[in-house]
């Protein structure tokens, strides 16, 4: 599926005018290079769901991309290690709610992104990311 959601990025992206840039086999952190107008460059990892989850405390389902900031330790055990230094963005795709969420990678603190997308109200910490595609421009 992280294929597909690196192709749904990248038709995303050509419809917003920026210019994405595919990368090479699997070894980097990100999966994309996306250039804007002005010449910048955002190194950009892209991970998905379409698993909701539900529980007895919640009125609307919750969704959780995987998404860890942390030490090289946690890279070399494969636990979904994002660098700073080496992905500006997280692009992280709802498939169910056809929703983008573009975290910046220093706004990330733990394992679980959890986001709400069925819920407009909600004052989750990465709601204000939903579908905004400033950090771009």
């Amino acid at each position: 599926m992280g294929t597909l959601y690196e192709m749904r990025f990248i038709a995303e992206c050509l419809s917003k005018g920026l210019h994405p840039h595919d990368t090479v086999g699997d070894y980097l952190q990100h999966d994309l290079l996306v250039m804007n107008d002005a010449g910048c460059v955002f190194k950009v990892q892209v991970k998905g769901t379409n698993t909701e989850i539900m529980d007895n405390r919640r009125v609307v389902p919750r969704y959780r991309i995987t998404a860890k900031r942390g030490s090289k330790v946690n890279a070399t055990q494969g636990l979904g290690y994002i660098d700073c230094t080496k992905v500006d963005v997280l692009a992280a795709y709802v498939e169910k709610r056809d929703a983008w969420y573009l975290i910046p990678c220093l706004s990330i603190e733990n394992m679980s992104v959890w986001v709400y997308p069925d819920n407009p109200k909600s004052k989750a910490k990465y709601e204000k990311f939903k579908d905004d595609w400033s950090c771009f421009f």
